[in-house]
């Protein structure tokens, strides 16, 4: 019995050893790893706004309605312009009167001067052609002031796209009067998107020692971001001291997401309604007709 057992150890401690020797084995390490945290983000537009006149009249063209694209520089409303471009003129032609007496009291001075040299004319002669000379140099100047007033009113009629984007709302209409501050179009640009987030206290500390973070979109790849700014107030709505919101510049292209890489989120959808006055305007989800 005991030769037995002894053989049945010796047989399973062959094939225990067999065993093991076909193992890969691998050396124990410390390491540190890094901690992530999601959480739920919105990107928004840096250049968003809304461009509002900066004159006085009566608007004669728009150029684009809501959902068009724009170009930076292009012309976005054109108002009439008769009385600006009427005093442009006026400046203009002032300016050049102006002008020639400033030519006219030129040459009186040099004839003067040269008489006065001679001593076939009186001091006082010479003082009189000298003042008349600076008064027409100082009325050329106040000439090309106005007519420079002028030509930047007339240039106010016409209002251009402050950078590349797409227009989101219409605030007036064609034949309708605007005053200084009137608002004309809203719009917004996707080159340039920030993702913002509201984060615990507790992370904030590690935030700085280590601004890190990156944003995945409907399950894409992770986007590493830019620069990282931390709000020191609470965002409105959350306990004062137990919140900071993050900020850090995307990548064009981006709608909506979740901060810290893992998971994503439905895309907004805006939708376009219109007033009773026939006004176009973009609208967020669930927002009421």
């Amino acid at each position: 019995m005991q030769r037995g057992v002894i053989l049945a150890a010796a047989l399973w401690s062959l094939s225990f050893t067999g065993w093991a020797a076909e193992l890969e084995t691998v050396v124990a390490e410390q390491r540190d790893l890094p901690r992530t945290r999601l959480f739920d983000a919105t990107v928004e537009a840096v250049n968003r706004g809304t461009v509002t006149a900066e004159t006085s009249g009566t608007v004669q063209e728009l150029l684009f309605d809501v959902d068009d694209y724009v170009e930076a520089g292009a012309v976005l409303v054109r108002f009439r312009d008769n009385e600006p471009r009427a005093r442009a003129e006026a400046a203009r032609a002032s300016l050049a009167e102006a002008r020639a007496q400033l030519a006219q009291a030129e040459q009186e001075f040099q004839r003067v001067s040269e008489i006065f040299q001679r001593k076939l004319v009186a001091k006082s002669s010479l003082d009189a052609a000298t003042a008349a000379r600076d008064t027409a140099r100082a009325r050329v100047a106040a000439a090309r002031a106005r007519l420079a007033e002028s030509e930047s009113q007339l240039e106010k009629s016409v209002v251009r796209a402050p950078y590349n984007g797409i227009v989101t709302a219409r605030h007036i209409e064609v034949g309708e009067a605007a005053q200084p501050g009137t608002p004309l179009l809203s719009g917004l640009s996707l080159e340039r998107l920030r993702v913002s987030v509201q984060v615990p206290q507790s992370v904030v500390k590690s935030l700085r020692e280590s601004p890190r973070a990156e944003v995945r979109l409907d399950g894409r790849e992770a986007w590493p971001l830019a620069d990282l700014t931390l709000f020191p107030g609470a965002h409105h709505g959350a306990v004062p001291g137990h919140a900071r919101q993050a900020r850090r510049d995307a990548r064009r292209g981006a709608t909506a997401g979740r901060a810290g890489g893992g998971g994503g989120a439905s895309r907004r959808t805006d939708r376009v309604v219109r007033d009773r006055g026939g006004r176009a305007h973009r609208t967020a989800p669930g927002a009421p007709r």
